[in-house]
């Protein structure tokens, strides 16, 4: 086993992780202050329930699975083949959240 390619798929995922909740707490403030603005303006919005309502979506999951394809890989069997898969969906799923083309 390549352990410092095991590392580096390690290091990607846990980069993707902090990017997220990252993100994830920004939209959360954005919608706590919209919320209240508009609460303060007489239109009451939830924001938060419309987007919990679209978390569930089987749809938006499929989506994401399909993201997650090759980085899945190593659920089955960690490999240097499936090694070399989640690198590569890691650098598929940076690009593609950061505008990029995809590495190739």
């Amino acid at each position: 086993m390549d352990e410092a390619k095991l590392k580096r798929v390690l290091s990607g995922m846990v980069d993707l992780l902090v990017a997220y909740e990252i993100e994830l707490t920004a939209f959360r403030t954005v919608f706590g202050m919209v919320e209240n603005e508009a609460r303060k303006a007489g239109m009451p919005f939830n924001i938060t329930n419309a987007v919990n309502g679209l978390i569930t979506s089987p749809s938006i999951r499929i989506g994401a699975e399909q993201r997650y394809t090759k980085l899945l890989q190593i659920q089955k069997a960690v490999t240097p083949e499936s090694l070399d898969l989640a690198l590569a969906g890691i650098r598929d799923i940076i690009a593609h959240r950061t505008g990029q083309p995809p590495p190739g």
